[in-house]
This record gives C-alpha cells, sequence and structure tokens, in this order.
C-alpha cells in the first residue's frame, strides 16, 4: 500500500505538467540561459553590476518549453549582482534610498537618452535584455519596445547575443567602478529624481560624487 501510494512521486507523476492554461512545475531552464552566465562570468574579474530588463516585479513567467511561473531566477544564474525591479520588497529588505534609485533608471531609460550617466552611478556595465520573459503575462515592455529604448540610448552598444538573451554593454568612458575617488563633490538639493536633468550637463561626467540635501 506504501509503495502503490508513492508511486507517483516515484515517478514524477505528482508533479504538475505543462497546460494551455498552466506552466508546468517540472522546469527545464534553457540552454543559453547557462551560456549567458558563463560569458558574463568570463568577465567576473571586473567588479560590476548587471541591470535586468525588462521590469517585472518579483515573481515572472518564462515563455520556455516547459514554461514557467515563480520567483525570478535571475539572482541564481547570473554570476554578478544583478539590479532589478525590488519596489515588490520595499519595506521587507533593501535600503528605501537604494529601491528609490533602482525606480529611477527603470522610470526613465525610456525618456532620458543618456541614462549611462546614471547607470554608471549604480556600477552597471552591462543590460541584460530577456527575450524570454512573457511581457504581456507580466505586464511590462515587450522585447521590441526595449530594444528600440536602448538604441536610442547614448554610449550604450549590444555587445553579446546569447540565444534570447541579449547584453547591451556601457561604453568604458562612463562605467565607474563600485568605489573610486572624485575631487569634488556635488551639493544637491532635492531627491532621487534629480539626477535625471543632470544627465544633460557636465555634473555626471568624470567620477561624479553626489551629496544630497532636502
Amino acid at each position: 500500500m506504501i509503495f502503490t501510494n508513492s508511486w507517483p512521486l516515484i515517478t514524477g507523476e505528482s508533479i504538475l505538467k505543462k497546460s494551455e492554461k498552466k506552466p508546468a512545475f517540472y522546469v527545464k531552464v534553457p540552454d543559453y540561459w547557462y551560456s549567458g552566465s558563463e560569458w558574463i562570468g568570463n568577465h567576473k574579474k571586473d567588479d560590476f553590476r548587471i541591470l535586468i530588463m525588462p521590469w517585472s516585479g518579483p515573481y515572472v513567467t518564462y515563455k520556455w518549453s516547459s514554461g514557467y511561473w515563480g520567483v525570478d531566477i535571475v539572482p541564481y544564474l547570473m554570476p554578478n549582482q544583478i539590479i532589478m525591479d525590488v519596489s515588490a520588497f520595499e519595506g521587507v529588505f533593501g535600503i528605501p534610498d537604494t529601491i528609490s534609485f533602482i525606480q529611477c533608471i527603470y522610470n526613465n531609460i525610456q525618456k532620458i537618452p543618456n541614462m549611462s550617466k546614471v547607470l554608471a552611478l549604480m556600477n552597471i556595465r552591462y543590460v541584460m535584455q530577456r527575450d524570454d520573459l512573457d511581457w504581456e503575462f507580466n505586464r511590462t515592455l515587450s522585447p521590441q519596445e526595449v530594444k528600440c529604448i536602448l538604441a536610442k540610448q547614448k554610449n550604450i552598444y549590444l555587445a553579446k547575443r546569447k540565444g534570447r538573451l541579449y547584453f547591451y554593454q556601457i561604453d568604458d568612458q562612463y562605467f565607474l567602478p563600485r568605489i573610486y575617488p572624485s575631487a569634488i563633490p556635488t551639493v544637491v538639493t532635492g531627491d532621487i529624481e534629480v539626477v535625471v536633468p543632470l544627465t544633460y550637463t557636465n555634473y555626471l561626467n568624470g567620477k561624479p560624487v553626489l551629496s544630497f540635501t532636502e
């Protein structure tokens, strides 16, 4: 009797299979995710972060052969620290000012053509676009919209494609290490959104340091 009841667990029949309305619980991550992770890992000697596009929230659906719905797997597959939409976790973990900065990036990257200056402040070297994300289900931007946004950005270019993953690189002249010296700090009055108009000035050139006052 015990063996009979355990048979679905042994054979995997208890695991939900993919249907027209529901993804499977048994998931095979496409090989290009591991290939993309390996490619990023080859640059591990550099200290940098990766911005994930499009924004999607903590739970996502991917258009894989097995389907997928659950917690986003990007943090578990990419070797470097990533920057993604964490607004849903506000109040649970994270520094509020950092979360506000991340939201500022996502809110303005489709409006401001020189966001590379702002990305540099977060130690971002690559922007990773996921074409396999179910953007309609996640109510976010389509792959075509994201590519159009990135194509209009100054000093950001496509560096590598791995399957349905696209890696855009920030030009070296704008990339900043996580810690760096700066001779002249800039005092800024206002909240984090003030960095947006600063992209049209020279205050974010070189190695800027911003001191915010309210």
